[in-house]
Parts: C-alpha cells; sequence; structure tokens
C-alpha cells in the first residue's frame, strides 16, 4: 500500500510537471513568469490606466490571469478596422463572454478624435528632369472616411493621371463602400490573397487578413482593381457581402505582360478591360474556425474574349481557415471554366521549432485573371507543387529558416512544348537582434529553360542560385551596416555560366528629430541584382543594378509635430551612362 501511495505521489507530480512545462514550451508571448507580487502591482497600474481597446496595444492585456494569447489575437481580429463601442458589440462579433468578464476591468471602449487626416506627397527627379509625383490622403471623420491617390509619372497629361478613390461608410452592422476596392479571399486562387505562403528569406511567410474581404484601393503597385460599390452586413457570427464593378481598367497596364503569356504576345501594348463583375459571399466564425463561400460573374470586353477565350466566367470558392495554439491552416478550392484548382496550408509547432507546409494543385488553363496564390509562375495554372519549411529557434539570439519547394507543370506552358518542372532550396541563418545582427542567407534552385529549336522547344536544367551576408551593429549613435551579394546562372546545356556580384556600405546617425542615412553601393556583372534602399513613403524601394558601375546616396529626414520630411539625393555611374537623382517627400499625420 506504501508502495502505490508513493508511486500515486510520484505520478501526480510527474503530471503537474509536464502540464506547467507545456505552457511554458507553448507561450509564445512571455518566456518568463512574472512573480505574484510584481502581478499584483502591475494589475493595479492597469486598473488605473485601462487599455483603450479601439486604438491602443493590445499586449498589456496578456498579464491578467486567465487570459491567454488566443484571447488577445480574436479581440484584436475583432477591433481592427472597427470602433466597438460597448461591451454587447464585442459580443455579437464573437468574443466570449467568460473572457470579456476577465477582461471587463482593464478595458475601455473610448473613441479616438472624431477626425484624423493623413496625407503624403512625393516628388522624383531625374538628372532635372521631373519623373513621378504622388499625393496620397486619407480623411476619416466620425463613421466616414475617404480615400485619394494622384500619380504623375513623366509627361503624363493631367487627364491621364491615374487616381483611385474611394468613400466608405462604416455603421455597425452595415459597412458600405463606393469607388476603387480590392477583394481579398482565401489563398488567392480567384484573387488577391487573404490567407497564402510566400516564398521569401524566412520558411512560413504566413499572414491572414480576412477580415476585411473588401478593401480601398488607393495604390498604383497593384495592378487589378474593381470600380463600382460593396456593401457588408454582420449578425452575429456571420457575415455577408454583395459588391458590384462596373470598370474599363479593371485589368490594369501592367497586365498586358499577363495577357501575353495567355495569348501568342502580338498585342502586349493593348489593354484588355473587365466590363463589370457581380459577386457575393458569406462568412462564418467560430472562436477557432473560419469558412468562406464565394460566387461571382465577371463579363470581360470583345477584344478580350478574341484574345484570351473568355468573355463570361462564373467563379466559385470555398475557403476554410483555422487557428489553434499552436496549429495555423486554411486551404482554398475554386472552380470556373470547368476547372478546378485548390491549396492547403499547414503551420504547426511551438516558438522554438515551427514547421511549414503547402500543397498547391492549379489545373491547366484555369481562369486566373484576378487570382494571386503561392505558384511559381505568374500564370499560375497547370501548376503542382509541394513546399515545406523549418523555422529553428535555439537560442533566444539565433534564428534558422529552411525550405525545400519542389514544382511540376504537367501541361505544355507559355513558349514550352514540353512537361517541365524544378526545385528550390533556401537557408537563412540569422544571430542577433535590431540594430545588432549577423545574417548569412543563401538560395539554390534547378529549374527547367526552354531552348528554341526551329518549330518546337527542348527543355534543359538551368541551375542558379544566390547568398549574402548582412552585419549590422550599432557603435554608440551610429549603425552601420554592411553587405556582400551575389547571384549565378548556369545552362546544363551550353555550359553558358552568368555571375552577378554587389557590395554595399550604410551608415546612420539620428540628431535629435532629424536623421540622415549614407550608402554606397558598388556592383559587377551579366545578372541583374536588386536591392532595397531607404526611400521615401509611397515610393519604389527596390532598386535594380545591371553591369559594372556604382550608386552612392544621402537621405536626410525630419520629424516636427505632426509633420515629417524627406530628401534623398543620389548619383549612378554604370556601364550604360551616369545620371542623379532628386527625391522628396513630406508626410502629415493629424488627429
Amino acid at each position: 500500500m506504501r508502495l502505490l501511495i508513493s508511486f500515486s505521489l510520484l505520478l501526480w507530480g510527474l503530471l503537474l510537471w509536464s502540464e506547467v512545462d507545456s505552457e511554458l514550451l507553448y507561450n509564445n508571448e512571455e518566456e518568463a513568469l512574472i512573480s505574484q507580487p510584481e502581478l499584483e502591482i502591475e494589475l493595479i497600474e492597469l486598473e488605473e490606466s485601462p487599455v483603450a481597446i479601439n486604438f491602443e496595444s493590445l499586449e498589456r492585456l496578456l498579464i491578467i490571469p486567465g487570459i491567454v494569447p488566443g484571447d488577445i489575437k480574436k479581440l484584436h481580429e475583432i477591433v481592427t478596422g472597427r470602433q466597438i463601442k460597448n461591451r454587447n458589440e464585442l459580443i455579437k462579433r464573437g468574443m466570449p463572454e467568460d473572457v470579456l468578464r476577465l477582461l471587463d476591468t482593464y478595458i475601455t471602449y473610448s473613441q479616438p478624435a472624431d477626425s484624423k487626416i493623413n496625407m503624403a506627397l512625393m516628388a522624383a527627379f531625374n538628372d532635372t528632369s521631373f519623373t513621378r509625383s504622388k499625393v496620397r490622403a486619407k480623411i476619416q471623420r466620425g463613421d466616414v472616411e475617404l480615400g485619394i491617390l494622384l500619380d504623375r509619372r513623366g509627361e503624363e497629361s493631367f487627364e491621364d493621371v491615374f487616381f483611385p478613390f474611394y468613400f466608405k461608410y462604416d455603421c455597425y452592422p452595415w459597412q458600405f463602400l463606393a469607388g476603387q476596392y480590392t477583394v481579398r479571399w482565401g489563398q488567392g486562387i480567384l484573387h488577391a490573397p487573404a490567407f497564402r505562403m510566400g516564398f521569401g528569406k524566412t520558411a512560413g511567410e504566413f499572414y491572414t487578413s480576412s477580415d476585411n474581404v473588401i478593401r480601398p484601393y488607393t495604390s498604383s503597385y497593384e495592378n487589378k482593381y474593381f470600380s463600382g460599390v460593396a456593401g457588408q452586413y454582420q449578425q452575429g457570427v456571420y457575415r455577408g457581402i454583395i459588391y458590384f464593378s462596373e470598370a474599363k481598367l479593371a485589368v490594369n497596364y501592367a497586365d498586358s505582360m499577363l495577357i501575353s503569356s495567355i495569348t501568342d504576345g502580338s498585342d502586349e501594348d493593348e489593354f484588355y478591360t473587365l466590363e463589370n463583375c457581380l459577386g457575393g459571399a458569406i462568412l462564418r466564425e467560430w472562436s477557432n474556425w473560419k469558412l468562406g463561400l464565394l460566387a461571382e460573374g465577371l463579363r470581360y470586353s470583345e477584344e478580350f474574349e478574341k484574345e484570351a477565350g473568355w468573355e463570361e466566367l462564373e467563379n466559385f470558392s470555398g475557403w476554410m481557415e483555422y487557428k489553434g495554439r499552436n496549429l495555423l491552416t486554411g486551404g482554398e478550392v475554386a472552380y470556373s471554366e470547368d476547372k478546378w484548382a485548390g491549396s492547403l496550408t499547414l503551420k504547426y509547432g511551438s516558438s522554438k521549432f515551427r514547421q511549414y507546409l503547402l500543397f498547391r494543385s492549379y489545373q491547366e488553363e484555369f481562369p486566373d485573371i484576378h487570382g494571386n496564390p503561392a505558384a511559381r509562375k505568374s500564370h499560375f495554372g497547370g501548376e503542382e507543387g509541394i513546399y515545406y519549411g523549418i523555422t529553428l529557434k535555439p537560442a533566444s539570439k539565433w534564428q534558422i529558416d529552411m525550405y525545400a519547394d519542389l514544382y511540376y507543370f504537367p501541361e505544355e506552358r507559355y513558349l514550352i512544348d514540353l512537361p517541365s518542372g524544378g526545385a528550390e532550396e533556401m537557408l537563412n541563418v540569422k544571430y542577433g537582434r535590431v540594430d545588432n545582427y549577423l545574417e548569412i542567407y543563401g538560395r539554390y534552385r534547378k529549374a527547367d529553360k526552354h531552348v528554341a529549336i526551329d518549330d518546337s522547344s527542348l527543355v534543359v536544367n538551368v541551375v542558379n542560385g544566390s547568398g549574402q551576408i548582412t552585419l549590422r551593429q550599432k557603435v554608440e549613435d551610429i549603425i552601420l551596416q554592411s553587405r556582400m551579394g551575389f547571384r549565378w546562372e548556369e545552362n546544363t546545356g551550353t555550359g553558358e555560366i552568368k555571375r552577378g556580384f554587389v557590395i554595399y556600405q550604410q551608415a546612420g546617425r539620428k540628431f535629435g528629430k532629424s536623421k540622415i542615412w549614407l550608402r554606397i553601393t558598388a556592383f559587377r556583372g551579366e545578372l541583374p541584382l536588386y536591392l532595397y534602399e531607404n526611400n521615401l513613403r509611397y515610393s519604389n524601394k527596390q532598386v535594380c543594378f545591371t553591369g559594372d558601375g556604382y550608386r552612392a546616396s544621402v537621405m536626410l529626414t525630419h520629424n516636427w509635430k505632426i509633420y515629417k520630411g524627406e530628401l534623398k539625393y543620389y548619383f549612378e555611374h554604370s556601364d550604360d551612362g551616369a545620371e542623379q537623382g532628386i527625391l522628396m517627400g513630406i508626410s502629415v499625420s493629424k488627429k
């Protein structure tokens, strides 16, 4: 009996330890426990200064006993893009009442300032010649919001200036929008994605932003948008959406390249238009689940039908998402023109070790004119692939990301008369934090590429890769950053090898409310090299280098109370000659 009692006590102790240990292992928000006296003091301070959930950070609420990160994420999803007026509204939108009992003492429903203005102006000159100007503005007063963008390029006449605008009225449970907008849905098979995985320097670039299916459009970098009206109604856990578009430029100028990949490419400069679109969606949200169904009809112009073969499309999509403590998964299945497409993503594991999976299968000739899913080609119809990634955080300052992606095109595609495919592997190791870190990145890709032979083509293997080393240090008040990067590409059929090399040194320092950045870049090689620079708001950040040369730039910023001004000068010399330019901008944010 004594032995049995001892064994029972030992088993109870092990179970208790494993429960506490698992809590520490899977708590993604806090790495250390707070002692009880400190916790009581922080709770008193939180009660005296509660969190205004409509416009303040919600992270302070994590110290409340009984509140877990999943509760805060749920609250964040509800308040994002909305102004919550009272407790009942939170309950109607799906916030559990037992969680609200714990939060009641520490939150308020106060509103931000009645009026808010955000504005940014930018002008660019190249060799004293005007190249671009932008004005972006958003004005909000109460439940009404108005946004506009004016984007003028070069010698473009004012009547041809691209100026999307929108008007939004939010009166819960209704929301109305008129003007230019985009549809964000599922994993991007039919429209720009609300939930997807990308291929970048980290293993799992998941993001979810499904609360706003209809988004105002005031960006000249996205090339697919609708022009019309949209409405949304929410009742409890259900949300209904309907949208109508009648736009002559819904397939914008840059999509002429996409059209050329569908057709023979003979009319690259011709604009193809969407005549009108009528669609609707319904979403159902549980505590951890989201389910959505979408149906729409689109009608294109006669010119588009002649080239692509589509005049009227009827699209259908079903989308699912699940968020658990250590599991995030989603999937979408779409049907159009007797063709199917589907994708499934998984993200699971603790903060120290996470794994990512992406399965995708898009039937050949699937109508993907407005879609943008995870794929290895812009026109993704006719692709199958599987992606596996890992993120490791063995210590507080270490992060290791790696992935492998295998993809296959079972049918012939643009300019390739044979099945093709490829594989890509990536490794990124980072040590350090914020302004003091070392990062080593490498990517290797073996893909099939066509070689034209008379009237047919032959698929040969092309091996390419890239790598870079980045070192960033803060020395007293100066931030120094150095980078060395390279690219190469080898055609295994001909043995031809192309290379590219770039190196830069950057220094920045803050003087009160001002900051100055200096950068010197040297580049060499036949392959284009891409770098991001500290550029002005709402301007292109990516710079492309080709050939041999160097580039020097200096940027000065200054912050006033409600204004921020930026000025940048650059000089570049390469095989194509020398050029210089100036970028000027100012932004305003006032409540």
